[in-house]
């Protein structure tokens, strides 16, 4: 990571944004802990093997998003 891309991490982070990081792919695992440096503390960090798993996990990804669902 650049000095550059790090300087803007933490200043973002210190505005008070939650960065969500969604990986998708065999090789994200692997990449797991630089995810999570990149979400910070308030962020979250979701990783799926393959694209056909996203239609099956919307939910995890509007509530990591968008906050909690109320339903009605």
């Amino acid at each position: 990571m650049t000095w550059i891309r790090f300087h803007s991490l933490v200043f973002t982070q210190s505005k008070g944004v939650s960065i969500v990081v969604v990986g998708v792919g065999n090789r994200v695992f692997k990449e797991k802990e630089i995810m999570s440096v990149i979400a910070g503390k308030n962020g979250k960090v979701l990783l799926y093997p393959d694209y056909d798993d996203l239609s099956e996990h919307l939910d995890d990804i509007l509530e990591a998003t968008c906050g909690k669902l109320k339903n009605n």
